[in-house]
């Protein structure tokens, strides 16, 4: 049947009816849709902007009015975001919530391998353990997670969680270790120092997480021999519990080192040392070939556009001339830091740089295409981008990882003022988003995608639209243990901006749940705070917690990404900060050390 006026059904002027949503720049934000009546009569034409994120076109040919077209959806991959599950006490009540996302709901859940006293039972979507261990259970457990959702081709996932039970009235080993050097050329000795807690009795050293165990002395020496990257796992037991300590791509042996001293160095050099050192990043990048490390002393460099062409090298920011400097690269305007389009991975490394005053349209500092990097230890300030990103753009490239980064005083002219992540399921740990702005987005820009974002501080970011923090279209984030505090948006969502095909989910964080806003769903059921964090001195940018903030021991531990051991100040992650015998992260950026 036809939904049009009659007069406009048996004019011929209508027969043919076309129309199209796009622009001339199909990455551009804002589209132009063009409405056009084909006929007999002539043709009319009317044109208007609309603000989105992802580029669409939908063309619909109407013959008779009785043609329609239904663009099909395909659901997002399945996936169990919980990745460990809190520790509990012989006799003692305990609750855990396991949750996953993607897929369609209703959800379907199995659980195995629980202790004595414990069980679980679905509650809406998610599967939720419950009980109090029994006494004599005390050890780990590998529980085993099935979820399935309702889609028509039914997509089933699962995981193994590890659930820590304690002794009554004891407290089970904690690992954890350090290396008198993490880098170096083949041969390289490394002198390893057991850091745990408790009444160890055993050591298990696995040096390059192939599954076999290397060493059992407490304090081991190992010696690699091939260059790449290794991860390195530490197992320790008191002869009834044990834990295990990760920390990935903690070693790298590397082919070469390249040195880089912008006061004194010189291109014509051979860049084999600090007395031979090139002046130039580009010359070394250029040189360097996999599993090479350049080592770049502080200094200001004006470069822009460094490539590492898809090589693995690991550029890393060293304080050479200068005791606790580190190099700083002022674009001066003329364009961005890095470009990675070239399939970088992990193995790519950009570490410990202050980045500032990088200009271009999408990614003001960093752009990454279908590249997924590592970007640590970085301070980016003062960088702009007249669409997205203003510090960092990426797009297609599912597992970039941000950890321990400081963003300030970036922008963008559309959004994402220090982040614009589009189609890309990246991870951002222990990082400060303040100052930053931008039409919509005033930090983070979450596009297509599902970022798991955790232990994060958001603070002084605006927007002139919405999400004052964060915004989401066509998005399924994941915030944990986050402060979003204080930020502002001109028309929604002053802390967070959700469309109405976004969901986003914030377990165990401290958010002023008034700046919420759009359509969409905002879950913040799973044990946050919304309490004035207590920084030192947010006027002043310190972001450390007061000895009375709520965040102090607020957080979950099973949510700390692996591999992550230490806060932004690089101290160390978990402690008990309240002194109730319990060591447990705290929310935000910074760790409070007692």
């Amino acid at each position: 049947m036809c939904n049009l006026p009659l007069d406009t059904c048996n004019n011929p002027c209508y027969n043919k009816i076309r129309v199209v949503a796009n622009d001339e720049d199909p990455k551009s934000p804002a589209h132009i849709r063009k409405k056009t009546a084909l006929g007999g009569c002539g043709m009319a034409s009317v044109r208007f902007a609309k603000a989105v994120v992802l580029t669409f076109a939908v063309i619909a040919i109407a013959m008779g009015c009785s043609s329609r077209k239904t663009k099909k959806h395909t659901p997002q991959s399945l996936q169990i975001t919980t990745t460990r599950l809190p520790d509990a006490t012989e006799g003692v009540p305990y609750t855990a919530t396991i949750e996953a996302t993607g897929g369609e709901a209703p959800y379907t859940w199995s659980v195995t391998g629980l202790p004595s006293g414990l069980n679980w039972s679905q509650v809406g979507d998610a599967a939720e353990i419950s009980g109090a261990p029994a006494s004599g259970t005390a050890g780990t457990y590998n529980v085993n997670v099935t979820v399935s959702d309702s889609s028509p081709q039914t997509q089933s996932v699962s995981a193994t969680l590890q659930l820590v039970v304690n002794p009554a009235g004891g407290t089970v080993p904690r690992a954890d270790f350090e290396a008198n050097t993490t880098q170096g050329t083949a041969p390289l000795t490394v002198n390893f120092t057991d850091k745990s807690t408790g009444s160890i009795t055993q050591w298990q050293w696995d040096f390059d997480n192939d599954g076999t165990t290397d060493s059992t002395d407490q304090n081991p020496r190992w010696t690699y021999y091939d260059p790449g990257w290794y991860t390195v796992k530490l197992t320790v037991s008191d002869g009834t519990n044990s834990d295990t300590c990760v920390k990935k791509m903690y070693i790298l042996v590397a082919n070469n080192i390249w040195y880089v001293n912008g006061n004194g160095g010189d291109d014509g050099n051979g860049g084999t040392d600090w007395g031979d050192a090139f002046a130039t990043m580009s010359k070394a990048l250029s040189v360097a070939n996999n599993y090479d490390l350049i080592l770049v002393a502080d200094a200001i460099y004006s470069e822009t556009n460094l490539n590492f062409n898809g090589k693995k090298i690991y550029l890393k920011g060293v304080d050479h001339n200068n005791a606790g400097q580190r190099p700083v690269i002022d674009c001066q305007g003329n364009g961005r830091a890095f470009y990675f389009d070239s399939g970088e991975t992990e193995d790519s490394v950009v570490d410990n740089f202050t980045i500032k005053n990088g200009s271009s349209d999408k990614g003001g500092a960093i752009y990454c295409n279908s590249s997924s990097p590592r970007i640590s230890n970085c301070t980016f300030t003062d960088s702009s981008a007249s669409s997205y990103g203003g510090a960092i753009y990426c797009e297609n490239s599912n597992g970039l990882t941000v950890t321990n980064c400081v963003f300030s005083n970036n922008s963008a002219g559309n959004l994402g003022g220090a982040i614009s992540c589009v189609s890309s399921n990246i991870s951002i740990s222990n990082c400060i988003f303040s100052g930053n702005s931008s039409d919509m987005g005033g930090a983070v820009l979450c596009g297509s995608c599902s970022p798991n974002i955790t232990n994060c501080t958001f603070s002084g970011n605006s927007a002139s639209k919405e999400g004052g923090a964060v915004y989401c279209t066509f998005s399924t984030p994941l915030l944990n243990n986050c402060i979003l505090w204080n930020n502002s948006a001109g028309t929604a969502g002053n802390e967070i901006y959700a469309d109405a095909v976004s969901s986003c989910k914030l377990n165990y964080c401290c958010v002023d749940s008034t700046g919420y806003g759009g359509s969409g769903t905002i879950d913040d059921s799973n044990n946050c705070i919304h309490s004035d964090p207590q920084f030192v001195n947010a006027a002043g940018g310190d972001y450390h917690l007061r000895d009375t903030s709520p965040c102090i021991d607020a957080g979950d531990n099973t949510y700390v990404p692996v591999g992550v051991t230490t806060d932004l100040d690089g101290d160390q992650r978990i402690v008990d900060g309240n002194n109730d015998g319990v060591a447990t992260v705290d929310i935000g950026a910074y760790e409070y050390q007692p």
